[in-house]
């Protein structure tokens, strides 16, 4: 072969080896630069995974808070419910009389002139003697069946004072939730 045929060669295979050295200068900035790319969008997306993740789990710790709570204030409730229970079978034990005597000397220290009595029907007899044993001789008896116990005075002005058992463990038990919420940190 000639000297210019090999030349021509010479610099055909430089020239190709050039070019393939560029195609992989550029091919390898390419893939280094896709997987920059890759690992850009990675990262985001773990990011986005990771907060959705956070959010999720936030919801589902209040959700679980306020599951317990619940839980707690329904406990709370059915302890105070047989407390009250327990505290309405002891009432069928009690003095009646002195029972009944204490309820209305207490109605009547808020009254400023009685003029009416509600009771029970079951307690009105009770209530007729313990009103004349305090001196209430013009004072009306009255028997309702709305009361179940205790009684109700009702003084000049129309001002009437609810002593009776009920009104009182009502008053109690909101007391007694309010001590019980404190104990257990609610509210």
């Amino acid at each position: 072969m000639s000297k210019a045929f090999e030349k021509v060669i010479e610099d055909a295979k430089k020239r190709a080896s050039e070019t393939i050295a560029e195609a992989n200068s550029k091919a390898a900035q390419i893939i280094s630069n896709a997987e920059k790319e890759w690992l850009k969008k990675l990262e985001s997306k773990r990011h986005e995974l990771l907060e959705k993740a956070r959010r999720e789990s936030e919801i589902m710790l209040s959700e679980a808070r306020r599951r317990a709570k619940l839980i707690i204030i329904d406990a709370r409730n059915k302890a105070i419910e047989e407390a009250f229970k327990e505290a309405e079978k002891d009432l069928a034990n009690i003095d009646k009389r002195k029972s009944i005597a204490a309820l209305l000397k207490e109605a009547l220290s808020y009254a400023t002139k009685p003029v009416k009595i509600y009771a029970s029907p079951r307690d009105g007899e009770l209530i007729e003697e313990v009103a004349k044993v305090l001196g209430l001789n013009d004072v009306v008896i009255v028997k309702s069946d709305d009361i179940d116990g205790g009684v109700v005075v009702e003084d000049e002005s129309g001002v009437k004072i609810d002593n009776t058992y009920r009104t009182r463990m009502k008053r109690s038990m909101e007391v007694l939730v309010k001590e019980v919420a404190k104990v257990l940190q609610i509210e």
